[in-house]
């Protein structure tokens, strides 16, 4: 097989890592598996400047490294599913459920937000992921169906990504929602 390097432009415009890119997609498809999941689809990224796909795919990797040495977990499976997402890529198996709905950010600042989202029903708490750029920002498991974003640079763009963990295990899809922080007062 050919060495894929350099960038190209998706649909939107925007420039990505062709060999992150491809990376990622060798990871996932060749880890879903491990999570009991397979890749039914791909459509290239489509926010951000530039997707740092090398980044996201190195992300990947340390995941199913982590997942080789331990039985997998929500966290683990949250966030395989989370950076596929954003990669484009569309998952099915496991126990896979609708989003969560009304994913929005409000309250906006110069350093953060209030991201809040309906509640899902039998929702044990929810992961979340925030990105910028395709860069892991922060990330975590709340227990309601809101999450105070802190220590956020000033205007600039991020990602949120959120996924309900249900009270029996199972994992709904990741919703996103792009928003932009304020300029400094």
């Amino acid at each position: 097989m050919a060495q894929l390097a350099g960038t190209i432009k998706n649909p939107a415009g925007k420039h990505i890592s062709w060999s992150g890119l491809h990376k990622a997609n060798n990871i996932i498809n060749q880890s879903a598996a491990l999570f009991g999941l397979t890749v039914v689809s791909f459509e290239a990224p489509t926010f951000g400047d530039y997707f740092n796909t090398d980044a996201l795919a190195a992300r990947l990797s340390q995941i199913v490294k982590q997942r080789r040495k331990s039985p997998v977990t929500p966290g683990h499976a949250a966030e395989f599913l989370g950076y596929a997402n954003q990669l484009g890529f569309t998952m099915s198996g496991g126990s896979l459920l609708a989003g969560v709905a009304d994913l929005t950010v409000g309250t906006i600042t110069d350093t953060g937000g209030i991201a809040d989202w309906t509640n899902y029903t039998s929702a044990a708490s929810y992961n979340y992921i925030v990105t910028l750029n395709g860069n892991h920002v922060q990330s975590g498991n709340v227990l309601v169906s809101t999450k105070t974003l802190t220590g956020l640079t000033a205007e600039t763009t991020y990602v949120i990504s959120v996924q309900a963990v249900l009270t029996n295990g199972s994992l709904s899809n990741w919703s996103t929602f792009e928003f932009t922080t304020l300029e400094t007062p």
